[in-house]
């Protein structure tokens, strides 16, 4: 597996790297700082679960 690989990050280090609005929601992405894995999530995700 390469540097780039996120299956070897073992925590990700998630890091803001914008916000978007499209066709009316408005969406968070994140990228890790160590791999450089990408996350998007809902402006509104509290990633508490139940929500």
């Amino acid at each position: 597996m390469g540097d780039d690989d996120d299956r070897d990050c073992v925590e990700h280090v998630w890091v803001l790297d914008g916000a978007y609005m499209r066709a009316g929601r408005s969406t968070l992405e994140y990228g890790c700082s160590r791999c450089g894995a990408v996350s998007v999530r809902p402006a509104n995700w509290s990633g508490r679960g139940g929500e």
